[in-house]
């Protein structure tokens, strides 16, 4: 797992690097290691899968195999497809993770 940190002013960014599956799936999977937020839900930490949503700009994201706490993620840079992830961008304000973008790998 990497995990990259930075500090801009007032804001703390973590970006988490997103793997393929090495079945050649369209599925990638990412581990977060601390519970966070998106919109008005919390997720926890956990194994995530990622997959193309069907609607530009935002991917499909998911633990388990059922699908459960799946929500759409926007994403930055998609100019590949099928596109995946390189990394997922989370803001963190007063030890509270909020999951901003998927920033996507460059063509």
């Amino acid at each position: 797992m990497q995990i990259m940190v930075s500090n801009r002013g007032a804001f703390t960014f973590v970006s988490l690097a997103v793997s393929s599956f090495a079945d050649g799936s369209e599925k990638a999977r990412v581990e977060v290691p601390f519970d966070f937020i998106v919109g008005d839900r919390v997720l926890r930490a956990g194994t995530y899968e990622v997959e193309e949503s069907g609607r530009p700009g935002l991917l499909r994201f998911y633990r388990g195999r059922n699908g459960d706490d799946q929500i759409l993620v926007q994403t930055i840079n998609n100019h590949r497809e099928p596109a995946f992830p390189e990394k997922l961008l989370f803001l963190v304000q007063q030890n509270t993770y909020y999951l901003g973008q998927a920033v996507m790998a460059p063509a």
